[in-house]
């Protein structure tokens, strides 16, 4: 499949979900991370656990990319039911684009081979992968920047009568 498609879609879908939770991007972000420390941690193991998942069978997706993916994104799929939220319409589109940008960024190694890499793909491949240090790194700032401006809703704003 092609390398843009196959990138948009993950992104869409991450991108919607974390708009209509309103979770802050700096939380779920900071979970990304998290999780590509433990994929980065267990991926040994992967190839026994996508055995057991044969009832994927030869679907669009590998059992094997599956894995990854599932535990990429299980820490921060956990904390969009809980945590900080954005108030404001401009946040939420803001931390969901960052939010997906940053989930792509951090799944490219597992989608890469789902992906047709000749021609300009390759090319565009190639220029993602070579400055993606670079944008995780700012992304990463940024949500930790994010975390030090939220608070849990309602922590903090006791009304006295």
């Amino acid at each position: 499949m092609n390398v843009i498609v196959i990138l948009v879609i993950y992104a869409v879908l991450l991108f919607l979900l974390a708009f209509f939770s309103k979770r802050r991007f700096g939380v779920l972000g900071l979970a990304l991370a998290a999780g590509y420390v433990l994929q980065r941690l267990w991926e040994s193991e992967f190839p026994a656990w996508a055995a057991n998942l044969s009832f994927l069978g030869d679907w669009v997706i590998s059992p094997l990319t599956v894995v990854s993916l599932l535990v990429l994104l299980t820490p921060s799929l956990l904390l969009i039911f809980g945590g900080p939220v954005y108030k404001g319409l401009l946040g939420r589109i803001l931390g969901s684009l960052l939010y997906s940008l940053l989930a792509v960024l951090f799944g490219i190694g597992a989608l890469s081979g789902l992906m047709d890499l000749s021609g300009s793909s390759r090319q565009f491949f190639d220029v993602v992968m070579l400055n993606r240090d670079y944008i995780l790194t700012g992304a990463l700032i940024v949500a930790v920047i994010d975390v030090m401006h939220s608070r849990l809703s309602g922590f903090g704003s006791i009304k006295k009568k």
